[in-house]
């Protein structure tokens, strides 16, 4: 038995600011999200969410990962250089777990929720997404015990 529980859920559209990037492996998005939150912070930004990531590389990979860090936002803020402001849109069927435990062991999340999404007979049909719920106490701390993530994936009924 997984120590996951699985939860297909609605996920609204939101509106984001974010930063999309190639980086080596994940914990290398730290630049990434030092670009976004310069310009919220610059822009005085209401922000009104959770941040996440989107991984929008259909397969695991070991090196160069293609990820969009993201900020949902209120109205009102201007797009930057590489800041892109846009509705992230709805998602009706969202496969999730949340994952209690330092970043380095977050892959057993994403593994747990990959087989039940195979042996519950869904397919996955959009870019993961993993919501930072409660983030290190030392940011870029791997091995903080208290971090709390959500991992998304956008999926249906085969």
């Amino acid at each position: 038995m997984s120590k996951y529980d699985v939860v297909i859920k609605k996920i609204d559209a939101m509106k984001i600011a974010s930063v999309r990037g190639v980086v080596p492996q994940p914990p290398d998005q730290r630049t990434l999200w030092d670009e976004l939150m310069s310009h919220l912070h610059q822009q005085n930004a209401r922000m009104i969410g959770t941040p996440m990531a989107i991984y929008h590389d259909p397969d695991h990979r070991e090196r160069d990962w293609d990820i969009e860090v993201c900020m949902p936002i209120a109205d009102g803020l201007q797009p930057g250089e590489n800041i892109k402001v846009y509705e992230l849109p709805e998602v009706e069927n969202m496969a999730c777990v949340v994952h209690e435990g330092p970043f380095a062991t977050l892959f057993e999340a994403y593994d747990a929720l990959a087989k039940w999404i195979d042996e519950n007979g869904y397919q996955i049909v959009g870019p993961a997404r993993e919501l930072n719920i409660k983030m290190p106490e030392k940011m870029g701390d791997q091995n903080d015990p208290s971090t709390i993530n959500e991992v998304q994936f956008p999926v249906t009924k085969v």
